[in-house]
């Protein structure tokens, strides 16, 4: 793990159960493995560039970085926390038990000089870049002399990537155009926080200043889904995160999450998760 920084912290909840980790000096890459009963408190404050992949075993979780809060609500699905240097840092996890994580530190001054703007807006949100792929060969790459090359040649990829994520969506001659991290945020943002109304395409192209079409092909290129199944996911994957932690009735959580009725949620959860709301709550496992 990187040395204490005086000033700074790192405080995060659970026990660890496994470890590994790599260090070139300028990047140190870590996986880690929690075990917890109860909610793990994270509280962080860095010098350095944080990229946290959340993997697995979390039921859900609350972060707040810097005052940019979220919620993750594909407890399934791994996602990407980024963490600008300074920038103060909280979350809440509520993990099954053992949790897995991923996190990349790159140091301020590699940072310096390699960026034409600072990445200095803190997000979480679903790796749409694919930055993780990458990760697995660092941490199986021997720790010897060669392992700095490799560290800090994948922290220049992976830079260039986020550069081009947090500007201006680009196209390369005969690729399909792509939205920025900062767009898919903007929609998944505005898409939570109108979750019990009807969500149209055309209201998300008037959120993103693109056109019905424009949109459709920008965010299929880019998430791997059309807007409409993007949209459905995250209504079911709230209602089973309320189901887990709430005491409303199913009915009230259909409605919360915009489906017409508590039959409809119960047909699209069952063939999502393979139990009924009634079930899930009862203690059935979905898959």
């Amino acid at each position: 793990m990187p040395a204490p920084v005086p000033g700074y912290i790192r405080q995060i909840g659970g026990t660890v159960e496994k470890f590994s980790g790599r260090s070139s000096g300028k990047v140190v890459v870590e996986s880690l493995t929690r075990r917890s009963a109860e909610p793990i408190l994270w509280n962080s404050l860095q010098p350095r560039l944080s990229l946290i992949w959340w993997k697995s075993g979390f039921d859900f979780f609350e972060t707040d970085l810097g005052g940019n809060k979220a919620q993750a609500v594909h407890p399934n699905r791994m996602k990407l926390g980024i963490v600008p240097p300074d920038c103060q840092a909280r979350g809440e996890f509520h993990p099954q038990d053992l949790c897995d994580y991923d996190i990349i530190f790159i140091e301020r001054d590699f940072l310096e000089g390699r960026l034409q703007s600072a990445i200095d807006v803190p997000m979480v949100g679903d790796d749409v870049l694919g930055l993780h792929r990458g990760v697995p060969e660092l941490l199986q790459w021997k720790d010897d002399a060669t392992f700095g090359l490799m560290a800090e040649g994948w922290a220049l990829q992976a830079l260039a990537q986020l550069q081009r994520g947090f500007g201006m969506p680009e196209r390369q001659a005969g690729a399909p155009w792509r939205l920025s991290l900062k767009q898919v945020k903007m929609i998944e943002d505005y898409v939570l926080a109108n979750l019990q109304y009807p969500i149209s395409l055309a209201d998300l192209a008037t959120l993103t200043g693109m056109s019905i079409r424009h949109l459709s092909r920008c965010f299929r290129a880019t998430v791997g889904r059309t807007p409409a199944q993007f949209v459905f996911d995250l209504r079911l994957h709230t209602a089973k995160m309320l189901l887990r932690v709430a005491t409303t009735s199913i009915t009230e959580v259909a409605m919360m999450c915009g489906f017409s009725h508590s039959q409809h949620l119960s047909n699209s959860f069952r063939r999502a998760f393979g139990v009924t709301p009634s079930e899930f709550r009862k203690g059935g496992d979905p898959r």
